[in-house]
């Protein structure tokens, strides 16, 4: 029998895993929880934008709410859920849930929003 040992590689700010140094190098520089992210999906998002950095958008989301993340993000997903994760604080022990604040981030689904950033950018590359 031959036993195989394979490293396995880690995202330093997610719980992420995988086998390929490359991929997870990848992931990590624009993984949402990563304070230093380089958003990847802002070109596609917002094209000629520049994707602002983290304290920038956890700046307006403390400022103005989801309204002004929004604004400040371009509308992008990636950006959006970057700003969230990182502000977001646990509730107490015994608390319960964490109450939603109303102000339109309830409604907000990342899923459907990458899906929607990528078909806009598919429609836009194809030969008509």
């Amino acid at each position: 029998m031959r036993v195989f040992m394979r490293p396995r590689y880690g995202c330093d700010h997610c719980k992420k895993i995988g086998g390929s140094k490359r991929h997870m190098a990848k992931h990590e520089a624009g993984c949402t929880n990563n304070p230093n992210r380089v958003c990847r999906l802002h070109e596609f998002a917002a094209p000629g934008e520049d994707a602002p950095d983290v304290q920038t958008l956890l700046d307006a989301l403390a400022a103005g709410g989801w309204p002004k993340l929004v604004e400040v993000s371009h509308n992008c997903p990636a950006c959006k859920l970057a700003a969230l994760r990182q502000s977001w604080e646990p509730p107490e022990p015994g608390e319960g849930t964490v109450p939603m604040v109303g102000d339109g981030r309830d409604e907000f689904d990342f899923r459907a929003e990458v899906a929607a950033v990528w078909a806009d950018h598919n429609d836009s590359e194809r030969d008509y």
